[in-house]
C-alpha cells in the first residue's frame, strides 16, 4: 500500500508563549502557590488529612476523609476528626466538577458502535490524553489547568485561552479524519525550545476496520462502559509516566503531527513535517484501547539523560 503522508500543525505561538511560562514558573517560591498546592512549580499537592501518590500527584486521605485535599469529611461522617457516622448520608457537592460523559451508542441498538460515534469517543480520548501530557510533562504551568472528572479519574485540562484556540481545532480536524478513516497516527512531539532537539514522542497509532455508512455493516458491538475503562487505564499509565521519564530541566515546546492518508486534503495552515524521531531513543509500550471500530495502541520514546 502507498505510504501514508506526513502532516503538522507547528503551533509556534505555543513555543513563544511555553517559553514565557516556564521562565515564570522557574521563579515561583512555595509562598506564591495556591492554596493546597507546593513545590517550585506548584503541583504537588498538600494533603491535610492523608498523603501524596507520587505517581498521580493526588491525595490519598486518611478513613473518613474526602478527596480532593482531604479537608472535610466524606458524606457519610462528621466529627473533628471524620470519625463520626451519620445515620443516613447527607447530601455533599462532588469534589471536583462532572462532565458529562457523551454517548456513542447507536440509539436504537444498545452496544452497537458507529464509525461517527466511535470518531467521537476517540476524539474525546485524545483531547484528555494530550491535555495529561501537557501537565504531567510541565509544559505549561500547573495553575493554568483545572479538574475534571472522566473514565472513574481526576483529570487535567487547560484553562490557558490561547492553548485552548490551538487545541480545540485541531481535536475537530481530528475527529473528521477518524469519521473518514483517513487518521493512521497521532504524535506529540516535545522539544527543548532553544536547541530544537525532541526529547519525547507520545505516539498513537489508528487502526480502522472498514465499515460502511449505512446497513448491516455500519456498526459494530462493544459496551460503551468498557471502552471507557480501557481508555482510562491508559490515560493512568500517562499519569504514571512521571515515575520513569527523565525530568525536562530546560523550557519546551511541543508539537502535533498527523500521519494521514496519501491523498488526503489537508487544512491551509498545516504544513509538512519531518517525523522528528529521537537517536537511540528509549521506548515504552502503553497500553492499547478498541471500540471496536477504532483501535489505539500507545507508546512513548524519550531521550536518555
Amino acid at each position: 500500500p502507498p505510504s501514508p503522508s506526513l502532516s503538522s500543525f507547528n503551533f509556534f505561538f505555543s513555543r513563544y508563549s511555553s517559553e514565557k511560562e516556564v521562565s515564570r514558573q522557574q521563579g515561583v517560591t512555595m509562598t506564591e502557590c495556591p492554596p493546597h498546592l507546593r513545590g517550585v512549580l506548584c503541583d504537588w499537592p498538600v494533603c491535610e488529612n492523608g498523603k501524596v501518590q507520587p505517581s498521580t500527584r493526588e491525595c490519598m486521605c486518611n478513613d473518613g476523609w474526602a478527596p480532593p485535599h482531604c479537608t472535610e469529611c466524606i458524606s457519610t461522617r462528621w466529627g473533628r476528626d471524620c470519625d463520626k457516622e451519620y445515620s443516613r448520608p447527607r447530601t455533599s457537592l462532588p469534589a471536583v466538577p462532572y462532565l458529562p460523559e457523551m454517548s456513542a451508542m447507536d440509539t436504537k441498538t444498545k452496544g452497537a458502535i458507529s464509525l461517527k460515534g466511535s470518531a467521537q469517543l476517540v476524539q474525546e480520548f485524545f483531547h484528555y490524553g494530550l491535555n495529561s501530557i501537557l501537565y504531567q510533562r510541565g509544559i505549561y504551568p500547573s495553575d493554568s489547568f483545572g479538574r475534571v472528572k472522566q473514565y472513574g479519574l481526576t483529570l487535567l485540562t487547560t484553562n490557558d485561552n490561547k492553548l485552548k484556540a490551538f487545541l480545540e481545532p485541531l481535536f475537530k480536524q481530528i475527529e473528521k479524519f477518524l469519521a473518514t478513516k483517513n487518521l493512521k497516527r497521532l504524535v506529540m512531539v516535545i522539544s527543548e525550545i532553544k536547541t530544537k532537539e525532541v526529547v519525547e514522542r507520545w505516539q498513537f497509532d489508528i487502526q480502522t476496520e472498514n465499515l460502511s455508512e449505512e446497513g448491516e455493516n455500519s456498526t459494530r458491538q462493544k459496551d460503551e462502559k468498557k471502552i471507557r475503562q480501557e481508555m482510562g487505564d491508559v490515560i493512568r499509565q500517562i499519569t504514571a509516566s512521571v515515575t520513569f521519564l527523565p525530568l525536562l530541566e530546560v523550557p519546551c515546546s511541543f508539537d502535533v503531527l498527523i500521519y494521514t492518508g496519501k491523498d488526503t486534503a489537508m487544512p491551509q495552515d498545516w504544513s509538512e513535517s519531518s517525523a522528528c524521531l529521537i537517536q537511540n531513543a528509549e521506548q515504552v509500550q502503553l497500553r492499547s484501547f478498541s471500540t471496536s471500530v477504532h483501535s489505539v495502541q500507545a507508546q512513548v520514546q524519550y531521550k536518555m539523560e
